[in-house]
């Protein structure tokens, strides 16, 4: 009887090489369309939740472009400033998530202003639909084939996605109130009922969540619709939780070092330009500058751009973490021209 062929056994397929491309999402968010994408977005979400606190006050306070940098304009006055550089840049790369999370908080806690903050809720999907779909539509074309779509063409692309990535959320928000109503019927009854129905809307709060930046990516890839999007993210979120939680730890680490050090340069810039002004002045004390008194627009554009660069960083690596589960759990190659050829 001949000897069956032995069958090597499969490659992992995710390998070393595959997690450290998540690494180039860090020169990839230096790209200065990305971050005029960004940038633009952060201006709309501030304007936008303005008008909206005039219209229709008692939301929760989102932050308007310029308050999250406001250490830019001021110099550095010594060592002691490296630890509050890294800790704001590790808070501000939790601020794409924050604006989804804090409306939510807001909206199930017992005092809320429900369609005042479900309309805070609806135009920051909006709004980060639109960004988040061209930055995830312009990093999967640099990642899969190596081409560098335009602004206009990746703006456009997430103008029609819009409403499948927008209403992708929307969907498990929407079966977490109807959980809720049957909550305040059936708890009259019973405890546990609630408990019960509290756990599945934890449960869905969660996933979508931690699936909402896939979301972009899901769309803008496999050109899906909101309930096949939706199927997809949370799929990988639910089979590859572990995986998913590193790429995100990476991710955070990254961007954080990235942002960090991108403050330090601006700091020292403003330090050496204050220096430089002081050098010609009469009292050898004299600083001449003061950055951080009065608005200046240049320090307000520089806190802009360090703002834009982190949104810019956090869609571009979750569009390459997509990548990494997407072959991680479906077997298809996310880089180069094996990933084009799908």
């Amino acid at each position: 009887m001949p000897e069956q062929p032995i069958q090597p056994s499969r490659p992992d397929r995710v390998g070393l090489r595959d997690w450290l491309r998540l690494a180039r999402a860090v020169p990839s968010a230096w790209d200065l369309r990305k971050i005029l994408i960004s940038a633009v977005g952060l201006i709309a979400l501030g304007l936008g939740a303005s008008a909206l606190d005039r219209l229709a006050p008692g939301a929760a306070p989102l932050p308007i472009w310029g308050d999250w940098g406001g250490h830019i304009g001021v110099p550095l006055r010594g060592p002691s400033d490296l630890s509050d550089v890294a800790l704001r840049a590790a808070m501000m790369m939790a601020e794409p998530v924050h604006l989804l999370v804090g409306p939510l908080v807001h909206l199930f806690a017992r005092t809320a202003s429900i369609v005042p903050t479900l309309l805070q809720l609806v135009w920051t999907l909006a709004v980060m639909g639109v960004v988040g779909g061209a930055l995830a539509h312009m990093e999967l074309a640099e990642a899969a084939t190596g081409e560098r779509p335009g602004v206009a063409a990746s703006l456009a692309f997430a103008f029609r996605r819009a409403p499948s990535v927008i209403a992708a959320p929307l969907h498990p928000l929407l079966i977490v109130l109807m959980l809720g109503l049957m909550s305040a019927v059936l708890g009259k009854a019973t405890a546990l009922a609630a408990l019960v129905l509290g756990l599945f809307s934890a449960v869905l709060l969660l996933e979508m969540v931690a699936s909402w930046p896939l979301i972009h990516a899901a769309v803008a890839a496999e050109s899906e619709t909101a309930v096949e999007a939706i199927g997809r993210c949370y799929g990988y979120v639910n089979h590859r939780p572990l995986t998913l939680a590193t790429a995100l730890a990476v991710g955070w680490a990254l961007g954080s070092v990235g942002l960090a050090a991108f403050e330090l340069f601006l700091r020292s810039a403003f330090s050496l330009g204050e220096w430089g002004v002081g050098i010609g002045l009469s009292n050898p004390g004299a600083t001449g500058m003061r950055w951080e008194s009065g608005p200046s627009p240049w320090v307000a554009l520089m806190k802009l751009t360090w703002e834009a660069w982190a949104f810019a960083f956090f869609w571009a690596s979750a569009a390459r973490t997509y990548l990494l589960l997407r072959q991680d759990l479906d077997d298809i190659p996310a880089w180069g021209s094996a990933a084009a050829r799908r």
